[in-house]
């Protein structure tokens, strides 16, 4: 249970970040179209949305103190890796030597379709 509900509030997120993009960065090359505008995108996450909300109201409290604490857990490390200046003093956590940007953490992939 606490595995699905954690799950869940992942899915809320990419589904948040997969409309914003879509609105704030509309032009930007994406690997894959979908052939809907934004509202249409809404529409078609509107169901997959309501049905997550639909677990995590379905939670136990135990499971939800759970989840409460490694979400806000997992933001503050995140918050503290980003503020630090100094990225050696989260290399136990993040594997990181050296402060990396963005592009550099995600690699160049080519895929040819015959």
């Amino acid at each position: 249970e606490m595995l699905n509900l954690n799950y869940a509030i992942s899915l809320l997120m990419e589904y948040a970040s997969f409309v914003k993009l879509r609105v704030s960065k509309p032009d930007v090359h994406r690997p894959f179209k979908i052939p809907l505008g934004t509202a249409g995108c809404v529409a078609l996450l509107s169901l997959p949305v309501i049905a997550t909300i639909v677990v995590i109201f379905l939670a136990s409290r135990r499971t939800l103190v759970f989840a409460v604490f490694v979400n806000t857990t997992g933001f503050l490390f995140y918050g503290l890796k980003i503020m630090s200046k100094d990225a050696r003093c989260f290399h136990c956590f993040c594997g990181y030597s050296k402060l990396r940007t963005a592009e550099e953490d995600i690699p160049e992939v080519a895929v040819e379709i015959r």
